[in-house]
């Protein structure tokens, strides 16, 4: 699941460009109120979650968080034009969020501390009621989500990646074993096994069983989803040192770096 929480100077950025006023045509009430109480949503044109409105396949986590996919509505007109995606589409949003912001494209509004906390607190909702879902679950089977650094995570993504290929690995076994075991159980039933020598191997399903599935299959998907993963880490963790430069981060990137690179050195396709 991807993450949730806007960059704080993505919030400043929005802020200072919306003229502290909801950005939907004729509208005039305010993110803030004048005592700084936020009153106003940050909104996603193109939905951060799969069945929400407007969802886009094709966006990064990076690009549904980004500056040209939020903009400052109240929370009237959020809930107007995710209740209409047809009528308020990608295109007429972004429009919307042109023509508002070039108004105040000059504004000198300050986000102050206190702003962005709320502006912050907003964004971690979806979090929260994640957690809510899984403290009321009574199943006992329900996958949980824990609040986790990026380092850790990374390393239990890296841990299932490893779990993956050893489970690959006891598929292409017991697909090797399949012959043997099938010979032992017609021993037992008192069945010629020879019988099965009369059939021509290309007709035989027992012979080569999956072996493009656990031989090329698997072993491309497994590598090129490795690659892929620490692309992912090197470009996101790339973004966070230059808001977040501090010295564990930067540690971080550059470990993915040296482990990408390694990756890509070794990177081919089995045919």
């Amino acid at each position: 699941m991807g993450k949730r929480k806007i960059d704080i100077g993505t919030l400043r950025f929005l802020y200072v460009h919306s003229g502290n006023c909801c950005a939907f045509e004729g509208c005039h009430n305010p993110i803030f109120e004048d005592d700084g109480t936020l009153t106003g949503e940050c909104c996603h044109i193109e939905a951060f979650s799969p069945k929400g409105p407007r969802y886009n396949t094709c966006q990064s986590d990076e690009e549904r968080n980004g500056y040209d996919n939020l903009v400052l509505m109240c929370a009237r007109h959020h809930k107007i034009i995710d209740g209409n995606p047809k009528k308020y589409s990608v295109e007429l949003l972004k429009e919307m969020k042109r023509i508002h912001e070039n108004q105040f494209y000059a504004s000198q509004l300050k986000a102050t501390d206190r702003m962005l906390y709320q502006l912050q607190i907003d964004s971690e909702r979806y979090w929260k009621n994640l957690k809510r879902r899984d403290a009321d679950d009574d199943t006992g089977y329900k996958m949980m989500i824990e609040e986790q650094n990026i380092s850790s995570l990374m390393t239990n993504i890296e841990e299932i990646y490893e779990t993956l290929w050893n489970l690959i690995e006891s598929v292409t076994k017991s697909s090797e074993q399949l012959q043997i075991d099938i010979k032992k159980e017609c021993e037992k039933c008192g069945i010629d096994y020879r019988l099965f020598d009369t059939i021509p191997y290309y007709e035989n399903s027992l012979i080569h069983r999956d072996w493009e599935i656990t031989s090329i299959g698997f072993p491309n998907n497994m590598s090129l989803l490795k690659l892929k993963f620490l692309q992912l880490c090197v470009i996101m963790l790339e973004k966070i040192v230059k808001h977040d430069p501090t010295q564990s981060n930067m540690d971080l990137l550059e470990i993915c770096k040296q482990k990408l690179e390694e990756s890509h050195m070794n990177a081919y396709y089995l045919d």
